[in-house]
């Protein structure tokens, strides 16, 4: 099985627990940015502070790579969110070509990746909000770290890696 698409199903398989095992971790409070702020630092996440300007965003690090954790979806007191989504980028790829952007979303099942307004390639996965376990939080962090790993060997083996 190819490397990309098996990230991804562990990842689907990972952030889709159980229900058992969903009641006996405590939920990430993720439908605001106050409780999902509270939540990573519950968590052992040194966030950043909140950014609530836009919608609410914070940036963690987990393995030596950080992330952003942004909230969508939200009402207009900026509650009752409805998404989580989180993401990163690689500064040291510029300017990739959109056909090779376009075949790694066609690659990866659940992994968006783009062109950033600095020209560099971000990448994110997006997950409901509601009723998100801590376990699931963290099961989506790591699924993101391998399949960031994935894109950068893919990045690397396409030549656009910037030295």
């Amino acid at each position: 099985m190819d490397m990309k698409i098996a990230i991804v199903p562990a990842l689907v398989v990972a952030c889709f627990a159980s229900t058992a095992q969903a009641q006996a971790d405590p939920p990430m409070r993720a439908e605001s940015g106050e409780g999902l702020y509270a939540s990573l630092r519950d968590m052992g996440f040194q966030p950043e502070p909140l950014d609530t300007s836009g919608s609410p965003t914070t940036v963690i690090t987990s393995g030596g790579d950080r992330y952003w954790v942004v909230l969508g979806g939200c009402n207009e007191q900026k509650r009752a969110c409805k998404t989580v989504m989180v993401g990163s980028k690689f500064t040291d790829v510029v300017n990739p070509p959109l056909e090779w952007v376009n075949s790694m979303n066609a690659s990866y099942d659940l992994l968006k990746v783009w062109v950033t307004d600095d020209r560099t390639l971000g990448y994110s996965v997006q997950a409901p909000a509601a009723a998100m376990s801590r376990a699931n939080f963290r099961a989506l962090v790591d699924g993101l770290s391998g399949a960031s790993i994935a894109l950068g060997t893919d990045a690397k083996e396409a030549g656009l890696i910037r030295p």
